[in-house]
């Protein structure tokens, strides 16, 4: 019980700092919104029909990335100023001052994904699969969330400043987005950028929520869902290792 309360103490903490300036969550939220409602307007089509089908759940996933690879920045931040020092010196495990800090950066990712499925639901974009499938697509994005939290926090933990970490996350975001499924088909790509998205595993996650919002086919979900649990636990590990071995 001690140790819930320290988890549930150190994520309020963090989610109050993540949310405490209403106008940064609001302007975060906007961004993937209207990358939907531009680019679902435009007068496009793809195999699968429209072109608002074809992109919503590449704005789903980057909705979802795009925060989680930045959540790291606040851990920078305690960092550089002291506060993991001060709670290092506490009797709290480690590993639970990393799951607490993971579980508040990934809240952000979930937030902006729900933000973003209400705009397509408005929008009139396609979601065959019911509340099966959207379960499984909030399965997945959840499970890539908390994987990526983990995976920022760690690198915030390793990196000297602010300045270091906004340039590694920015080398790695948008390179994983834009080489991917999410904005074309991989069969309207030129030839080197078809090899790479093909690769990224980005693409992997698209594809597997276009399939199950436009078809309704959950076949293949299991795999892709336990890839992502595996990713997640992987990098919640290696946080949390990270953590308990301290400031080098």
């Amino acid at each position: 019980m001690l140790l819930f309360n320290a988890f549930i103490k150190i994520c309020k903490r963090d989610i109050k700092i993540l949310f405490r300036l209403k106008i940064n969550l609001i302007a975060s939220i906007v961004g993937p919104v209207a990358w939907l409602a531009v680019l679902g307007s435009l007068p496009m089509s793809t195999n699968s029909g429209r072109y608002l089908d074809y992109v919503t759940p590449g704005i789903m996933v980057m909705s979802v990335m795009m925060p989680s690879l930045q959540s790291g920045l606040l851990t920078s931040a305690d960092k550089i100023y002291g506060y993991l020092k001060k709670i290092f010196a506490t009797p709290t495990p480690r590993p639970v001052i990393a799951m607490g800090k993971i579980t508040a950066a990934m809240s952000k990712g979930m937030i902006h994904l729900s933000a973003v499925l209400a705009t397509a639901w408005i929008l009139g974009a396609r979601m065959e699969g019911g509340l099966a499938g959207l379960l499984l697509v909030f399965g997945c994005a959840l499970f890539f969330a908390m994987g990526l939290s983990a995976l920022s926090i760690f690198i915030a933990f390793k990196v000297a400043d602010l300045h270091g970490f906004g340039a590694i996350i920015s080398l790695v975001s948008l390179p994983l987005f834009l080489a991917s499924s999410a904005l074309m088909p991989l069969d309207k790509m030129p030839a080197w950028l078809r090899c790479v998205a093909s690769i990224n595993p980005v693409t992997y996650i698209i594809d597997i929520s276009r399939k199950i919002m436009l078809t309704g086919n959950i076949s293949g979900c299991g795999l892709i869902l336990l890839i992502l649990i595996s990713f997640a636990l992987s990098m919640i590990i290696l946080c949390m290792r990270t953590f308990e071995k301290g400031f080098e």
